[in-house]
């Protein structure tokens, strides 16, 4: 069992020069929590029970704007393995998801706010994912499994103007996703293992509805619209492979497909973060990726050092993107202080780019890592945009530069301790590419002791140079100051 409360206040989020008498200090609070019972059968296998809990709350800068989030699930797996026919894995899985949060509309000023939206979102996911692993001869495994999964959601919302509720709106649906996959994992020769995987999946959207009513209700005001129900069947094939060209230094390369269905949330829930209005869009389709990738990985100095390369080249069809539309749009605000967008399958994008990531051994104790990223992300085709052509547009918030290093040092019983550091290219804020977010460079560290086999207790701090780096630009927000921690963690588990 792992138990964890944590809270923090303190801070405003937006930049000081904005500020008016309608800006808060913003706080967090949560504590999670999970219990898991497992039975061993024999040597053979086991099952288990797994229960987690997690609530959180918020408060978001200003006086009215506030969340809150309630997550249960519970778990039921098991493994067992046979000589003559393989291996099972199992595990199946219901939840409930509670998501409240109020919205407001601030003046330019920033020294007035007035309620405009209250929504309450819950939402059942249930699924299940069963799996089979078998070697057939000593060059060859096999694997297969089935995954399905259902989620059913809402979005109802309270609609306020001028402190006095106008219109309650409920949208929602079920969505039902199936999957059926196979792998082939073979060592053609010593030095070349050759993986081709193919995976079906069945994606079901239905009893998806949306109502209007006034408040108080008034007789034949309501409109209920029933949503027809929409369907796809995507085939996803993955070939990968690896050649060793010599005992240190290896070549990798794999060739794929996949895609995305969009989700409750982007079909049926609009939100305002901000001065930004997001509508839902309740006739997105699956976005659609074909991808590539090659590299090198080489070791060294008797396994101490590793080096990983690897050049990628992603095309995007129909992604799902917040596209800034015209205020005469329906449903979109009158209040001409807000930006309204609504989500959006784009035509096409492309995304190149290139990774690279190293790991030295200095000791039995110390490990230093450090990767870099970048990457193109491009907006290729938007047929009919509503306010401007966004083709050649870079994606928001894809940063083209990531490098990240760490530093780590574990003395088994007595400490853990972890540095790392992040920069952050320059990324934009909106489809438009008019709010640019700047660069940044944060550190955090992590420091443990065990006091029992049991009990550990750490201290950890977050953005440890008190870096104040752009998290949105309308209005400007600032990220949180330095973030200190100290605790317990207790795990009735160990032994």
């Amino acid at each position: 069992m792992d138990t964890e409360v944590f809270h923090t206040d303190g801070y405003v989020p937006i930049a000081p020069y904005l500020r008016g008498t309608a800006d808060s200090f913003a706080s967090s609070e949560y504590i999670s929590g999970d219990l898991t019972l497992q039975r061993k059968l024999g040597d053979r296998g086991r099952v288990y029970l797994r229960g987690s809990s997690f609530g959180e709350s918020r408060d978001n800068g200003t006086v009215l704007q506030r969340n809150r989030t309630t997550i249960r699930e519970l778990d039921l797996g098991g493994d067992w393995k046979s000589d003559s026919i393989g291996q099972f894995s199992a595990i199946g899985y219901v939840g409930r998801e509670v998501f409240n949060q109020s919205f407001s509309s601030v003046s330019a000023n920033r020294d007035t706010e007035t309620l405009t939206r209250l929504q309450r979102v819950p939402a059942q996911p249930l699924g299940m994912d069963i799996q089979w692993t078998r070697p057939l001869k000593a060059r060859q495994t096999l694997v297969a499994g089935v995954a399905a999964d259902e989620v059913r959601g809402e979005s109802d919302e309270l609609a306020i103007s001028k402190n006095v509720a106008t219109t309650a709106v409920d949208n929602g649906g079920r969505q039902h996703n199936v999957g059926i996959f196979g792998e082939d994992i073979i060592q053609l020769t010593s030095r070349w293992l050759l993986t081709p995987i193919a995976r079906v999946d069945h994606w079901t959207n239905f009893d998806a509805f949306s109502s209007s009513q006034p408040v108080p209700p008034a007789i034949g005001a309501t409109v209920f619209t029933l949503l027809p129900e929409r369907e796809e069947t995507f085939f996803s094939p993955r070939l990968g492979s690896l050649y060793r060209l010599t005992s240190t230094v290896s070549l990798t390369a794999s060739a794929y497909r996949s895609f995305r269905a969009p989700t409750l949330n982007e079909l049926y829930r609009s939100f305002q973060q901000g001065n930004n209005f997001t509508k839902a869009n309740n006739q997105l389709v699956a976005e659609r990726l074909t991808g590539a990738e090659g590299g090198v990985t080489a070791t060294g100095f008797r396994q101490r050092l590793l080096v990983r390369g690897n050049f990628f080249w992603a095309d995007i069809t129909r992604p799902v993107e917040n596209v800034t539309v015209l205020h005469s749009t329906a449903g979109c605000p009158a209040n001409p202080n807000i930006v309204c967008l609504e989500r959006e399958n784009l035509g096409r994008a492309h995304a190149p780019g290139m990774e690279v990531e190293t790991e030295a051994r200095v000791n039995s104790a110390l490990t230093l890592s450090g990767g870099f990223q970048y990457v193109d992300p491009k907006i290729v085709s938007f047929p009919n945009p509503p306010v401007v052509s966004l083709a050649g547009k870079e994606i928001p918030e894809v940063p083209r530069h990531v490098f990240t290093v760490q530093a780590r040092y574990f003395k088994p019983h007595w400490i853990l301790l972890g540095v790392q550091g992040r920069f952050v290219g320059v990324q934009y804020d909106n489809d438009q590419n008019t709010f640019l977010l700047r660069r940044f460079f944060v550190m955090d560290l992590m420091a443990s002791h065990p006091l029992t086999p049991a009990l550990d207790v750490f201290v950890a701090a977050d953005n440890l140079l008190n870096q104040r780096y752009d998290i949105a630009q309308n209005p400007l927000n600032l990220a949180p100051p330095i973030l200190a921690r100290v605790g317990l963690r207790l795990n009735l588990g160990a032994r």
